[in-house]
């Protein structure tokens, strides 16, 4: 196992993902494909399809390409859930952070604590992740 910075994880899993997701949007023209939105969202197929049936669409769009993710179980969907579960807000918690991110709260106080962060904004949350280390599997 290998040890890394969140940030580091952050920018290798999760930034990609959403930088994907982006220019899928801005650049697609018409409905998107349950192919698409499946890499997309790193959910299977049928799942996309079971959420579009229980939410009565009929393709997906731009606009409703959310309410899938809001639905959907992989681990971006559920952070994406988390953060609509919070509000969004300009300014975050200890506690809004670790329920988001899915960061243990002790790590998250501690990495506060040396930095001396008591609220965590855009600008301070690359510092705060920086400073928690996590442990990474590698393969063979």
């Amino acid at each position: 196992m290998n040890t890394s910075s969140y940030l580091e994880l952050y920018y290798a899993k999760i930034a990609p993902a959403i930088r994907e997701i982006d220019l899928m949007l801005k650049t697609s023209e018409g409905d998107l494909s349950v192919g698409q939105t499946s890499r997309a969202l790193d959910i299977m197929p049928h799942e996309i399809i079971d959420i579009m049936r229980s939410n009565r669409l009929q393709k997906i769009t731009k606009s409703n390409f959310f309410v899938i993710m809001r639905q959907g179980s992989s681990d971006l969907c559920r952070m994406y859930q988390r953060e609509l579960d919070k509000g969004s807000p300009v300014v975050y918690t200890r506690e809004d952070i670790s329920y988001i991110y899915g960061i243990d709260i002790g790590q998250l106080a501690d990495a506060c604590d040396r930095l001396g962060v008591n609220e965590i904004t855009e600008y301070t949350l690359p510092d705060v992740l920086a400073e928690i280390e996590v442990c990474l599997e590698t393969g063979n």
